[in-house]
C-alpha cells in the first residue's frame, strides 16, 4: 500500500474501501436525462449500487424505487398532494426510520410553511379533474385518436413512414 500510494495509485478512497467505511454514489434523476439513463439508476438505486438520488418531479409519482430512507425536499411543494407523494416514499420497506426534511427558502409559501407547519400539512388536497370544455385537451385527443386510426392503418412499415405522410 505504501509503494502504491507512493506511485500516486492509492488514495484516500482505497482507505475508505479496504475499511469498509460507508460510502455515497449519487446519480441525478431529472427530466435532463434521457429514460434508458433513468432507467439505469432505478435499477443501479434498487440494486444497492447507488445510494443517494437527487430527483426532481419525475420521481414524485408512477416510479416505483424500492427502499428509501429518507426525502428531502429543497423546497416546499406547491400543493400538498405533491408534498405527501414525496415525503411518503420514505419508508415504504419497513425500515426502522423514515425522515423527510424539507428545506424552506425565502419564498412566500416555504416562509408560510414555516411560520405554520400544521397550517400547510392539514391542508386538503384538491381532486383532479379535467375540463372536456378546454379546447387544448379536445385538440390532443382529437390528433391522438387520428394518429391511432392512420397509424393502425400502416401495418408493419411504421419504420418507413415519414411525418409528412400523416399529415
Amino acid at each position: 500500500v505504501a509503494s502504491l500510494r507512493e506511485a500516486g495509485r492509492w488514495g484516500d478512497q482505497h482507505d475508505r474501501a479496504a475499511k469498509l467505511s460507508p460510502w455515497v454514489r449519487a446519480a441525478e434523476h431529472s427530466a435532463q436525462q434521457p429514460s434508458s439513463v433513468l432507467r439505469r439508476y432505478e435499477r443501479e438505486f434498487k440494486g444497492g449500487r447507488i445510494n443517494v438520488l437527487g430527483c426532481s418531479t419525475t420521481m414524485e409519482m408512477g416510479v416505483d424505487i424500492g427502499s428509501i430512507e429518507a426525502v428531502l425536499n429543497t423546497n416546499v411543494p406547491p400543493a400538498i398532494a405533491n408534498y405527501r407523494q414525496r415525503v411518503g416514499r420514505a419508508g415504504r420497506a419497513r425500515q426502522p426510520i423514515a425522515v423527510g426534511l424539507t428545506l424552506c427558502k425565502d419564498k412566500p409559501l416555504d416562509r408560510m410553511t414555516i411560520a405554520d407547519p400544521l397550517a400547510y400539512l392539514n391542508r386538503d388536497a384538491r381532486t383532479p379533474r379535467v375540463s372536456l370544455e378546454s379546447p387544448t385537451i379536445a385538440t390532443r385527443h382529437a390528433a391522438g385518436l387520428l394518429l391511432a386510426r392512420f397509424l393502425a392503418g400502416s401495418g408493419t412499415e411504421l419504420h418507413r413512414l415519414t411525418n409528412g405522410a400523416f399529415f
